[in-house]
């Protein structure tokens, strides 16, 4: 059970609107905190605190280029986002699979 206590943990990640913006944001291109804190319109600790959520989840780098820092997206979440979207399309299909090959008894 421990390993669905993680992935849970994983997904409350994404609960949160600042943080899933900020990943999208991300996907998108490095950006600075400062960017960051512009594009979603929140204070600049508040930018930061949720960065540093994603960066101790091991969902974020930093790349320090001067004096400014740099976050994106560690590869990893991509390959776990292909991965999920396999799993749960395998597991939709087994779905409409026994959905639409069971009856109920009742029905003659």
């Amino acid at each position: 059970m421990e390993d669905v206590d993680k992935v849970a943990n994983f997904f409350k990640l994404f609960t949160n609107k600042a943080r899933l913006k900020i990943i999208i944001l991300l996907a998108q291109e490095k950006l600075p905190v400062y960017e960051i804190k512009k594009e979603l319109d929140i204070s600049q600790p508040s930018a930061s605190h949720h960065l540093n959520i994603l960066k101790k989840e091991g969902l974020i780098n930093s790349v320090r280029q001067g004096s400014c820092v740099y976050h994106s997206l560690d590869k990893k979440l991509f390959k776990l986002f292909d991965y999920i979207q396999l799993e749960f399309s395998e597991l939709y299909e087994s779905f409409l699979q026994s959905t639409t090959s069971s009856k109920c008894r009742d029905e003659k």
